[in-house]
């Protein structure tokens, strides 16, 4: 058995990588919460609908104002995100989902529900593929011609009424019935973007809504609360009668484990339990020894061996036999030759060892609590610990225990006597009890503890729990599933199966009917989808508009739809209760672009393997590094920096970082691979790849907010930096021997594109000799205030015809808004739609169209927003084009303003939003000042922006061409410094931008850069172009140790592979670096780099294990397991 495992095991856990449990828990003794499995989303290609529309990815986010409290609407709203596509719809009904008690946008991260095989290869997944086709939802509206929405549950992901989950925050407004509200509330209330989106309410279009295991709950919950608001429900493994004791939740799994396993399991937990009763402390000792938990304080908390049973949770019809849960089967009821148990198993002595190894030495312990300690990892007693204290949001677990302590209960403990026991007795509802007071006792209390069993009663009574009976209600469940005995197909409940509310029973595990893959490989579960889809059309035919209303929960007045102003073109999809942020990360359409790199797509979902066959992590598993708060006080602590990592390519040879900069990392894991120059350094000089989010973007952020207070002193150049060398320095990378692959013992090269490549050339000046070479595309060195000259590679490079008309049409703009002529300002204000904005300098906001050139790159081809741009300008009514000097002032006017208007471009730039509130920049009240939640890359960088490097996109100065209005200057800019960071600026106490820009330059030598082995990479048609070496007039010399090589590319575009694949002077620039390189690399010598004084810390250390893991800190790397993807479909 173990020389057949041992081709698995692959990867190195390390003491400065913490990563969450995928499914939310932060400690291995938290129940596991009945989520439904994510799904797979389909290989990128355009989401279009019937009628031939391209529509946004399913993974667009929209977001919903709703209630706080639907019992007191005077308190007003929160974001609520959700998912939508009208791909299916002619139109049909509408399919609302919420998926519970998780992160509605989370993507699966790989964790340890299944090890490398080549059934389990990993695939990005997420919630947002309930919006396709692979599912029951989606496959609902493709076959009935409806729409989907994936709603997030409030107080999960980032739809949170309050800033906090203490309990204070989650009390009255964490609860079942405001769940229940908020579906209803939405459903009325939201103005769907698609065509007649603000029609479709319940009472004018059919709703269907569908969920699974507690959504599935909340389903039937909803249908027996608000009766007839949604024309039919599906409710697949809906946990609706609400348990305290839910010992029965390891019943079915008792039941359909394999037998030999299942009895050699029970005399297992019969000993345990036997001897922790007793008082023969030798014998407790060795016990708790065998699994590794010798330095275990309570003995009920070494019951957390009960996760082995847990791991049942996670398996699907589809999951293939490399399971965790098969291995440990494997494991007890497998011999040395490989040969299985008969099926009364191989008896206590073998059962007892085969286990205690299966935690230790085959790693499952470190598979679980990774570096934790075990007292930590599965301790439940320490009020101080994280688990209980930490009341930050986006903590699926913490939410779900809210529910459980008050209305639920699910305590997954061990049976009544009566009962074989697969789990120790030992584990009770009391310590489950204990939990609840310890992680909210802001409210409960040892002599205050949870009402949970009046709780429990009180859900039953007020939602029917096995006593549910309504129409138009269809249950799916399976007989394998742990949660089954809350649903009703529970043993002995026996509901009776009705036309009007069926319930359907499959073979199926844990919502397996949820994914149309499972019935392809399981037809009972086929069976049960059949059954649905031949009884939804029915149903729908009854169903008759007008019969649902509003109750008096969230009631709300007459719904009212904004009609559009002046020239706007009337647009169905034009949505009130929706604010959609902008996909570059943008709050408002008047701020500047950030030098963002562009994001490179994964390649299609296959396994990543190394280069001696060792099946790794998929690209876009997360993990995590302690990272310095503040480099110059360490005292102050670390946070969680988020890092992503391969070595798919490593024989060894170097270690390439690479930051993109200015935007969550995330969508960024396609820079690990192949595709672009970092992977494809990497693969030439047999390399590993990291991909280091910056401070105070994504989910890496020192502070809970980003104010100017948490901002200031914390968000420099300098602390960004210093993050680079502390990581490189102490990062423990899980790879072979990643703890002895810092810069002075192997070489590092730091890539960047942009602001990011700027930052490898502003570090290698800062740091000498810590990375052996650099690598910066389009990197913007030169800080600059007034960077007017953005617009000038777009003027020299775009359509000649466009470019004359534009200056023409701005020339005309700037001499209107500067005379006092009221009408025709006016007039021009309506040209654009724009006729109710106030500031003059705000309706500059058409350099936008200017703006659209940075998302241009060599493969983008000609069907482009900003070529329509030009087109529109430029092309007559019979296709014909203008020539070079234009159409005319009159022309180019009109259809620019038809181009805003009736073309669409002012709706899709400004979604829902006014003119005034999305181009608006006068408002100190707007959220786009005042919303300081992290994750906002837009108000991160603005802060770099008023501080040290300006790059103000403004008109240029007289005598030079205009293609944006002179009437858009640096003021404007200043002053959003003042009121987006109005805690530390204001107009009395501007920013200090110009000197901070200056001060920059000297720090980091701009222009003047030069250092050895740092490659510079260059596009002619880069909008950022004028503040790289490459600039016009600058003429900084190209030479062997500092090479600038320059292509006819756009912004970054030579970091991707395929854009010089399309164009041959990206190509020469790429092969440039990949000829350069090797030669730098025979020049490293190790020892060379040192860390500078800032961040020092003592000797690296490597945490040993303790107890009986296995012997040394390198054990990690012979651990049976990695993270793989969460169930997924």
């Amino acid at each position: 058995m173990f020389l057949r495992l041992a081709s698995l095991l692959p990867l190195l856990w390390l003491p400065t990588i913490y990563a969450v449990l995928p499914d939310g828990r932060r400690n291995a003794n938290m129940m596991r919460p009945p989520s439904i499995p994510v799904v797979s989303l389909p290989d990128a290609h355009p989401v279009v609908s019937r009628n031939g529309t391209q529509l946004p990815p399913y993974n667009f986010t929209y977001y919903f104002d709703q209630l706080i409290d639907h019992n007191n609407p005077s308190l007003g709203t929160f974001k609520q995100r959700f998912w939508h596509t009208y791909e299916f719809y002619e139109p049909g009904p509408i399919v609302l989902m919420t998926p519970g008690e998780a992160n509605a946008q989370r993507e699966s991260r790989p964790d340890y529900h299944t090890v490398p095989s080549s059934n389990a290869a990993p695939v990005l997944a997420a919630y947002t593929g309930y919006l396709t086709n692979t599912t029951i939802t989606g496959a609902t509206a493709q076959q009935n011609s409806g729409s989907v929405i994936i709603l997030e549950h409030r107080f999960y992901g980032l739809s949170n009424p309050k800033p906090d989950l203490s309990g204070k925050s989650l009390q009255g407004l964490h609860t079942i019935q405001q769940a229940i509200d908020d579906l209803e509330y939405f459903a009325f209330n939201v103005n769907l973007p698609q065509p007649d989106g603000e029609n479709l309410a319940p009472d004018k279009a059919p709703w269907i809504l569908a969920g699974g295991s507690y959504s599935g709950a909340l389903t039937s919950y909803t249908l027996v609360n608000k009766p007839d608001v949604f024309a039919a429900g599906y409710a697949s493994s809906a946990v609706v009668e609400t348990i305290l004791d839910y010992w029965g939740y390891f019943e079915p799994i008792r039941q359909f484990m394999p037998q030999n396993c299942s009895a050699d399991v029970e005399r297992v937990i019969a000993y345990v339990d036997e001897v922790f009763s007793g008082d023969n402390q030798t014998a407790i000792d060795a016990l708790k020894a065998n699994w590794g938990l010798g330095s275990m304080t309570h003995l009920d908390d070494v019951a957390g061996v009960r996760n082995n049973l847990w791991d049942w949770q996670s398996l699907q019809p589809t999951s293939g036999n490399g399971t965790v849960f098969s291995l440990f089967c494997d494991a007890l009821e497998t011999d040395w030759w490989a040969y299985p148990s008969g099926p009364d198993g191989y008896g206590l002595d073998w059962a007892l060892n085969a286990w205690g190894n299966f935690w230790t030495v085959q790693g499952y312990i470190y598979l679980l609590c990774d570096v934790t300690d075990p007292e930590e990892c599965l301790g439940t007693y320490n009020p101080s610990s994280e688990v209980y204290t930490d009341t930050s949001l986006d903590n699926a677990g913490r939410s779900w225990y809210w529910i459980v302590c008050n209305e639920v209960g699910f305590l997954q403990d061990g049976p009544p006597e009566n009962v074989p026991a697969v789990v120790s007795r030992l584990t009770k509802p009391e310590s489950d009890i204990r939990q609840c007071e310890l992680m909210f006792s802001d409210v409960f209390s040892e002599s205050n503890p949870p009402p949970m069993a009046d709780g429990v009663a009180k859900t039953n009574e007020a939602y029917h729990g096995w006593n549910v009976s309504v129409d138009h209600l269809f249950f799916a469940n399976g007989q394998r599933d742990p949660w089954r005995e809350a649903t009703l197909s529970a043993d002995g409940v026996n509901v009776a199966s009705t036309s009007s509310q069926p319930i359907a029973v499959g073979d199926g595990f844990h919502c397996s009917d949820l994914s149309i893959a499972n019935g392809k490989v399981d037809p009972t579960i086929k069976a049960v989808q059949n059954q649905w889809f031949s009884t939804i059309p029915g149903w729908l035919k009854e169903w008759t508009p007008g019969k649902v209303k509003m109750t008096k929960r969230g009631v709300v007045e007459e719904r009212k739809v904004e009609q559009p102003v002046v020239k706007r073109a009337v647009n169905a999809q034009k949505k009130a209760s929706i604010s959609a942020v902008l996909p570059d990360g943008r709050r408002n359409a008047n701020m500047m672009k950030t030098p963002a790199m562009p994001v490179i797509s994964l390649p299609d979902a296959h396994p990543v393997v190394s280069r001696n066959g060792t099946e790794l992590p998929p690209y876009n598993f997360t993990y995590y590094f302690d990272q310095l708060i503040d480099h110059n006080n360490p005292s102050v602590g670390t946070f969680k920096q988020r890092f992503w990592h391969t070595y798919e390519f490593y024989e060894p040879g170097p270690i390439v970082l690479m930051t993109p900069g200015e935007a969550n990392a995330e969508p960024y894991s396609g820079y690990l691979t192949n595709r672009t120059i970092t992977g494809t350094t990497a693969q030439r000089n047999n390399g590993s790849v990291i991909i280091l989010e910056h401070r105070f973007y994504g989910l890496s952020n020192p502070k809970p907010d980003l104010s100017g207070k948490s901002l200031q002193g914390l968000h420099t150049l300098q602390q960004a930096i210093d993050d680079l060398e502390y990581f490189a320095f102490n990062v423990k990378l899980p790879q072979p021997d990643g703890e002895n692959v810092s810069p002075d013992k192997a070489p590092w090269i730091l890539e960047g594109g942009s602001y990011s490549g700027a930052l490898t050339s502003w570090t290698m000046v800062n740091k000498p000799n810590l990375f052996a070479a650099g690598y910066a595309s389009s990197a913007v060195v030169e800080a600059i205030l007034d960077y007017w000259g953005y617009f000038e590679p777009i003027r020299q490079f775009m359509p000649k015809n466009c470019s004359a008309d534009v200056e023409r049409v701005i020339a005309h703009i700037d001499k209107v808004f500067s005379g006092d002529n009221q009408r025709a300002i006016d007039e021009l204000k309506d040209n654009w739609g724009l006729g109710n904005m106030t500031h003059l300098d705000d309706v500059a906001g058409v350099r936008n169209n200017l703006w659209d050139w940075q998302s241009l790159q060599p493969t983008s081809g000609p069907n482009t927003t900003f070529f329509k741009f030009c087109d529109a300008l430029e092309t007559d009514g019979s296709g014909k084009s203008a020539p070079a000097q234009g159409a005319g002032l009159e022309t180019a006017l009109n259809r620019w303003g038809n181009f805003w208007t009736d073309a669409g471009y002012l709706d899709n730039l400004c979604g829902n939003d006014d003119p005034e509130d999305c181009l608006g920049t006068y408002d100190p009240t707007s959220e786009f000042y005042t919303d300081t939640s992290i994750d906002n890359a837009g108000r991160s960088w603005n802060w770099i922006v008023c501080n040290e490097v300006g790059y103000l996109q403004d008109g240029p100065p007289k005598g030079v061409p205009a293609v944006v209005s002179r009437l858009t200057k640096p003021e404007s800019d200043i002053r959003q410094c003042e009121l987006m960071f109005s805690d530390v600026f204001s107009a009395r106490n501007p920013p200090k931008m110009a000197n901070g820009v200056a001060r920059t330059n000297e720090a980091y030598h701009g222009w003047n850069v030069s250092i050895e082995h740092l490659f510079f990479a260059n596009g002619q048609r880069d909008p950022w172009r004028e503040a790289t070496v490459s600039a016009d007039g600058v003429n900084v010399a190209s030479t062997s140790s500092q090479p600038i090589a320059i292509g006819d590319g756009f912004h970054c575009s030579d970091l991707s592979i395929a854009s010089g694949g399309v164009d041959p002077t990206i190509k020469v620039v790429q092969d440039k670096w990949f000829s350069t390189i090797p030669r730098w690399l025979e020049e490293w010598t190790p020892g060379k780099a040192k860390m500078t004084k800032r961040g020092v810390v003592e000797d690296r250390k490597v945490e040993e294990p303790v107890v009986k893991r296995a012997v040394g800190a390198r054990s990690k790397a012979s651990s049976l397991f990695f993270r793989e993807p969460e169930q997924i479909l």
